[in-house]
């Protein structure tokens, strides 16, 4: 199909005219050349309005990138709190701060390349500052490419703990459905009578609640 044929498909939804207009139909350009425009002002000072200080690098950033793709951004650059400061200095931790570069592209461009070590602290921002589709793209790659692949310690300490107190239910029931296949040995073995120990009733009710628990 060529580029115009499938342009046309999405030339259907017709729209009600605005007050003084005739009648018309809704038309889109392309959605990702769109964005891919957006990317260039990505740390870019031109037309930037506002410097992000996070940890040792500077970003000039733009308030209505911000305020577009973060609820909690709109209200940290309103008149109120921080409206008039052209820097503002954010505080994050430190594995979030190696990462603060390609979360904020892509508030920019709705693009970002996850690995097993970046996108925890990608996902860290992306709940602190609410921005959905980040999040939801992050726990999609965490559930498909992350859990099947890691060790059970490292599945426990450090996914397991973050999604419940973050209360990503989706990833939690991925992490628990690999642990239950283990939960004997996780239950009886000395190596984890640690980790079983600071499990708390929450954590605990999820183990019980799935279906893939494994018990001789």
């Amino acid at each position: 199909m060529s580029q115009m044929a499938a342009n046309s498909k999405r030339i259907v939804r017709p729209l009600p005219a605005l007050p003084g207009e005739p009648s018309g139909m809704d038309c889109f350009a392309d959605d990702r050349e769109a964005l891919n425009d957006f990317a260039k002002y990505f740390n870019n000072a031109h037309l930037s309005d506002v410097t992000l200080i996070v940890g040792e690098e500077t970003f000039s950033a733009h308030r209505i990138i911000l305020t577009k793709s973060s609820e909690v951004f709109e209200r940290m650059l309103s008149t109120k709190w921080n409206g008039d400061k052209k820097e503002i200095e954010l505080v994050e931790e430190p594995q979030c701060n190696k990462v603060f570069a390609s979360f904020l592209r892509f508030l920019y461009c709705n693009h970002v390349s996850l690995h097993a070590e970046n996108t925890l602290p990608i996902l860290m921002l992306a709940d602190k500052y609410n921005v959905t589709s980040l999040r939801k793209v992050c726990l999609e790659y965490a559930m498909n490419h992350i859990v099947p692949l890691l060790s059970l310690k490292d599945l426990f300490h450090i996914w397991f703990q973050y999604t419940t107190k973050c209360f990503h239910q989706a990833l939690t029931a991925a992490c628990i459905a690999t642990l239950a296949q283990h939960f004997s040995d996780i239950i009886s073995s000395e190596e984890w009578e640690k980790e079983w120990l600071s499990v708390d009733r929450d954590q605990m009710t999820e183990f019980l609640k799935c279906n893939e628990l494994v018990l001789p």
